[in-house]
């Protein structure tokens, strides 16, 4: 079965926050990929900068914390939000990233969407599309949650960030992610066979 992995930069952490940017990058559970594979243009990702004024206008939501919180972020990490939130900001179409989105989750026949907490990307990203009247390409039941799945495996915690890694970067979040996703997997399915077997 085919996964897709999402991450988002955003303005605020509710299901109604501005959306900076996105990645996804579709991988499967048991097909090991390496973070450099994904993000050094060897494997399919999709990565899009959004407009934040028209979301603006159309009722999404911007936090004070949120943008203090990013201002503590290092200069890579900065990059879209402040293209974002700067005057000369060219970026103007909403529903173009998002129909691409639809457009690649088809392409890659993607069965399940991941995101990094259960009310954070997947939640933030569905909310955006209903706003826009933009159709979502997966159903309420195929959501999925890195956080859960890592919590069931606490070794996973300790996977070292890899080098390169720019932190809050949404195409090198969601590969760290899969990364994370794929240890987390093949330990309990080692568990699961070794009941199995026993």
């Amino acid at each position: 079965m085919k996964e897709l992995m999402v991450d988002l930069e955003t303005l605020d952490v509710k299901p109604t926050a501005v959306v900076v940017s996105f990645a996804a990058i579709p991988f499967d559970m048991d097909k090991k990929l390496s973070f450099i594979e994904m993000v050094d243009g060897g494997h399919p990702v999709l990565y899009h900068k959004l407009a934040v004024e028209p979301q603006i206008t159309g009722g999404r939501t911007v936090s004070a914390s949120t943008l203090g919180w990013w201002l503590t972020q290092e200069e890579d990490a900065r990059t879209d939000i402040a293209l974002a939130c700067g005057k000369e900001n060219p970026l103007l179409d909403l529903h173009g990233p998002l129909c691409r989105f639809y457009e690649f989750a088809k392409e890659y026949e993607c069965e399940r969407i991941w995101g990094n907490g259960p009310s954070f990307d997947n939640a933030i990203l569905r909310s955006l599309f209903d706003d826009l009247e933009t159709e979502f390409p997966f159903k309420y039941n195929v959501d999925r949650d890195l956080r859960t799945l890592v919590d069931m495996t606490q070794e996973s915690y300790v996977v070292e960030t890899p080098e390169g890694m720019v932190p809050h970067h949404p195409v090198h979040d969601a590969a760290f992610q899969i990364v994370r996703a794929q240890i987390a997997w093949q330990k309990i399915s080692k568990l699961i066979e070794a009941r199995s077997v026993s």
